[in-house]
């Protein structure tokens, strides 16, 4: 691993056992390697460097070790302040985060990152692109360009754009108001580009406005090319930028954001239900907006009033859509009671560049939309995340605890599995160490998380049982089969 802020090549570090108990607290680690380690004076100002992912605060002073050759040698110990960050502990692999995107809760009031994985990878935004047509709409009305009672008239161009879409005929007015009901409750395309060709005059015009919020405002792994969302390969952002654009909208018009959390609007005799299904399951989420393409997945950026705190969420690629409130919902309550602190801050994250990653196979051609456990994976020492009656629940608690507790585990399988109670679904982690279950499942009951440790033979009790129910469901369909059988021959 390279720290290139110092150039240090790191083969290995080591830290006591206690770092996982005491965050914010002064520990004594001691460093293990094959190369020299000289360059390490440099850190010595009290900035923070990053070991994979977690932050290390070297004290002014310390004695340091350097000139050190050699395989395995123990170096002098050093003082430091451990800052952890929600990524990996040098030495720990955890699972990947099958059938979800990269994924962000920040405190918006602080900037506080609460939970963040893959938060610079570049992304298809979607529909959350009408976020930044939000912005520059209410920007406009700011400046005195124009006002929520200005009528603009539906071009051919903005009528004939794909559903999401309100559908007035071109010709027709619609007034700002309605436009950004449109745009932030239905997702309506056809009112981005009404917008877009009324404030810009054109949407090459619009998108040079978007661009230009979005550079000012440090969205430096975003780029726009169309106001409503719909693909094209060269508008992507991040779940750091979207977060950006969430907060400083959520700052600056504070009087607009009715909008973003309107139950439904009314088209004619038509009553049409906000897409932010979360709001309506979750009391306490209060807002913000929904995206979704075959090339993106489902994303969504979710605000919340949780224990006092005002978070904002970001959750990109979902699988489905099931799964991505769920996902979001998981994220919320953990980052809400506590359990999270970090010393990153929003605008500290780094976007990595690159190609955004196109997922159509895995959402519209296969539908991989749960990651379903292998029965034949299941032994050894394990955990049990809790029993659902949704497949998606059962993932998105599975996912989501896997990234929030990830520190904890150095190896294992895991998946969603069927409950011997129809259609009732478990998640489940296995072939782990009985050390690592039983801190797994401690880390998570401190923070009121359900989590019961599952033994080798609770495993072989499991399997037994799926085969008697499996055999037993089998008995019932056939004859359920075979009754209808009869009846169809009789008429």
């Amino acid at each position: 691993m390279i720290l290139k802020k110092h150039k240090i090549l790191v083969d290995e570090l080591t830290v006591l056992p206690m770092i996982a108990a005491n965050f914010n607290r002064k520990i004594m680690f001691a460093i293990t390697r094959d190369a020299p380690v000289a360059e390490l004076v440099d850190a010595l100002d009290s900035k923070s460097s990053s070991f994979a992912g977690v932050g290390v605060r070297f004290s002014p002073g310390a004695p340091l070790p350097y000139n050190i050759h050699g395989t395995w040698i123990l170096a002098k110990l050093v003082w430091i302040r451990l800052v952890l960050t929600f990524s990996l502990v040098v030495g720990v692999v955890a699972p990947a985060q099958a059938g979800f995107g990269p994924s962000l809760v920040f405190d918006a009031n602080t900037g506080e990152v609460l939970v963040a994985d893959r938060a610079g990878e570049t992304w298809y935004p979607a529909s959350l692109t009408k976020l930044m047509t939000a912005y520059v709409t209410f920007k406009a009305i700011r400046s005195g360009q124009i006002s929520l009672d200005r009528k603009f008239t539906v071009s051919q161009y903005a009528a004939k754009r794909p559903p999401s879409k309100i559908g007035i005929r071109a010709g027709g007015k619609v007034s700002v108001d309605f436009a950004l009901k449109s745009i932030l409750v239905h997702s309506a395309n056809d009112m981005a580009v009404v917008l877009a060709e009324g404030i810009g005059g054109s949407v090459a015009g619009f998108a040079g406005r978007m661009n230009a919020e979005a550079r000012r405002l440090g969205m430096t792994g975003s780029r726009f090319v169309n106001p409503h969302g719909l693909h094209d390969k060269r508008q992507v952002s991040t779940a750091r930028d979207l977060g950006i654009l969430a907060t400083t909208i959520l700052h600056e018009f504070p009087q607009y954001w009715r909008y973003f959390n309107a139950p439904n609007m009314r088209v004619g005799k038509r009553r049409l239900k906000n897409r932010n299904k979360l709001m309506r399951q979750v009391e306490w989420v209060d807002g913000m907006k929904t995206g979704y393409l075959c090339t993106s997945g489902y994303n969504l950026v979710a605000s919340a009033r949780v224990n006092g705190k005002r978070l904002i969420s970001v959750s990109l690629g979902a699988r489905s859509g099931k799964g991505r409130n769920e996902f979001s919902k998981v994220l919320l309550e953990w980052s809400g009671n506590g359990a999270s602190r970090s010393s990153l801050r929003l605008a500290k994250i780094r976007n990595t560049g690159g190609a955004a990653k196109n997922i159509r196979q895995q959402v519209c051609k296969t539908r991989q939309r749960v990651t379903w456990g292998k029965t034949s994976e299941l032994g050894g020492w394990g955990v049990s995340l809790g029993e659902y009656k949704s497949a998606y629940t059962a993932d998105a608690v599975l996912q989501g605890r896997i990234l929030i507790s990830r520190r904890f585990l150095s190896s294992g399988k895991f998946g969603v599995f069927k409950a011997i109670q129809p259609r009732h679904y478990v998640a489940m982690l296995s072939q782990m160490q009985q050390s690592a279950s039983l801190t797994f499942c401690n880390y998570l009951r401190r923070h009121n998380a359900h989590c019961e440790v599952l033994t080798p033979q609770t495993f072989a009790t499991y399997l037994q049982q799926r085969a008697v129910a499996k055999k037993a469901s089998g008995k019932r369909r056939t004859k359920k089969n075979f009754n209808r059988g009869k009846r169809a021959n009789s008429r």
